[in-house]
C-alpha cells in the first residue's frame, strides 16, 4: 500500500466510485425518505459489517460523529434522520488500516 491508496485504485477511481455509489442511492431512494437509511462508508474494506470492532467500539469508522451501530439504531428506532454519507476515499482517519 503506498500513501494509504491500494495498488489499481488512484484517485480518480475512488472518486468515480463514489459518485456512482451517491448517485446509485439517491436514484434508488435510499436517500429519499426519512424512513429509509444510508450509511455510506468509504473505507476500503470487505466484508466489514461482519466485525463487531467495526460495529462500536473506540477503533470503530464513525461518519458524521456515528459508529455504524448508532446508526443503524437510530434508524431502526427511528431516533433521527439516518443519511449519513462519507467523503470520498481515502479522507476518513477513522477507517481501518485492514480487517
Amino acid at each position: 500500500m503506498d500513501g494509504g491508496v491500494r495498488r489499481g485504485m488512484d484517485g480518480s477511481t475512488n472518486a468515480g466510485m463514489h459518485g456512482n455509489t451517491l448517485s446509485s442511492s439517491t436514484s434508488s431512494g435510499a436517500q429519499g425518505s426519512l424512513r429509509n437509511g444510508a450509511l455510506l462508508l468509504s473505507c476500503h474494506t470487505h466484508c466489514m459489517a461482519l466485525a463487531s470492532s467495526a460495529w462500536h467500539g473506540p477503533g470503530a469508522p464513525h461518519v458524521a460523529g456515528k459508529t455504524m451501530a448508532e446508526a443503524v439504531g437510530n434508524w431502526y428506532f427511528d431516533r433521527e434522520d439516518t443519511n449519513l454519507v462519507d467523503c470520498p476515499f481515502p479522507c476518513n482517519p477513522t477507517c481501518p488500516r485492514a480487517m
